[in-house]
């Protein structure tokens, strides 16, 4: 079933497969860590972490 965003041509297919949405504290640390895990460390720190 495709979203509402989808159908407006506002995202691309697969998009929302990109986005996690948690209240656990546990779980945002491990979706963190995966993340690095797969992709690696930034190569640039955004100005607002420097």
């Amino acid at each position: 079933m495709k979203s509402r965003l989808e159908k407006d041509g506002l995202i691309s297919p697969g998009d929302l497969d990109l986005v996690a949405i948690t209240d656990d504290p546990n779980e945002v640390v491990e979706l963190i860590l995966d993340y690095e895990r797969r992709i690696g460390p930034p190569t640039l720190t955004p100005s607002a972490f420097a």
